[in-house]
């Protein structure tokens, strides 16, 4: 997670990345979120992930924050 925060804290200019993998490398990367499969993905599954960042505010303008999470999202219809 803080690599990918990372991404967007150096200045990256960059809104979409797109990867292409097949099943064993969807499979090994829902295992990284803790997420596993009974079965491998069918083809043609898309995993998306989105960054999020949360700007915390407070009520001291020198502790404002930001937290960031993803969003998941599995697809493997057909």
């Amino acid at each position: 997670m803080e690599n990918i925060a990372c991404l967007n804290e150096f200045g990256s200019k960059e809104k979409f990345y797109a990867y292409s993998g097949h099943d064993g490398n969807v499979a090994g990367l829902l295992a990284i979120f803790g997420i596993n499969l009974e079965i491998f993905p069918k083809f043609s599954t898309a995993l998306l992930i989105e960054l999020h960042k949360q700007k915390n505010k407070s009520e001291d303008l020198e502790e404002n924050t930001s937290t960031f999470f993803i969003r998941l999202f599995y697809k493997n219809e057909n």
